[in-house]
């Protein structure tokens, strides 16, 4: 389920940084993701970017790191079989490169 997820959650952060020109509003440039904060410098736009910023080190990052924890300790474990429930993410690879998936 967290696999089914993760690409649209990044696809949506990256959006937060688009801008459109709004042909209501003298075709000033307001965000996509939220059309009331303006493009131009402003303390509502600081927050969507470090909204946007803290959503793409949390996943983009903190979820390949946990896959490749989680495989590292199941792997140490000797318990990468079939069976887990984390066998999707390595099914191709050999058990020496099953951390490859992750990134």
């Amino acid at each position: 389920l967290l696999l089914l997820w993760y690409t649209p959650v990044l696809q949506n952060v990256g959006y937060m940084y688009d801008c459109f020109e709004d042909p209501e509003n003298d075709y000033k440039l307001h965000l996509i993701a939220d059309p009331v904060v303006s493009c131009e410098p402003s303390l509502s736009r600081l927050i969507v970017h470090i909204h946007a910023g803290l959503l793409s080190l949390f996943v983009g990052l903190g979820f390949p790191v946990f896959i490749a924890c989680k495989i590292r300790q199941l792997k140490s474990r000797n318990e990468l079989t079939a069976a887990s429930s984390f066998a999707s993410l390595y099914q191709f690879y050999t058990p020496a490169m099953a951390h490859f998936e992750s990134f």
